[in-house]
């Protein structure tokens, strides 16, 4: 190959790559931009995971019975989207007179934090 075309090759393929655009040597080189190969492996489903933790908080808000006081013709959770997590938690640990402690683990509590953040959104 000739020097000058040789120089002119290299020039152009540093251009391209500080310009972001994909230079590749034969078409089995040539992937679409979002498939996800070997060497980068797809993003995981957050959308999913955040989807399970809610359907998680909303059964366990059902199951242990906080739905019957705190449901549509119960005693109303008012401001939640005010407060913190922390804030919940703090509730759970230590509740109200006449609520009861219910024996759950981190990941169950973050889950009705979870629900309940869907079910009282902040404005």
């Amino acid at each position: 190959m000739n020097p000058a075309v040789k120089i002119f090759a290299v020039l152009a393929l540093a251009g391209g790559v500080a310009l972001g655009i994909n230079v590749v040597r034969s078409s089995e080189d040539a992937r679409p931009a979002t498939e996800a190969t070997a060497e980068q492996p797809a993003a995981p489903a957050e959308a999913d995971a955040g989807a399970d933790l809610v359907a998680t908080g909303e059964a366990l808000f059902v199951n242990n019975g906080c739905a019957a006081c705190h449901g549509e013709s119960g005693i109303p959770l008012v401001n939640v989207a005010f407060y913190t997590d922390e804030d919940i938690l703090g509730v759970m640990a230590s509740p109200p007179a006449g609520m009861p402690v219910f024996d759950l683990t981190d990941e169950e509590k973050a889950a009705i934090i979870a629900y309940l953040r869907t079910v009282y959104p902040s404005s």
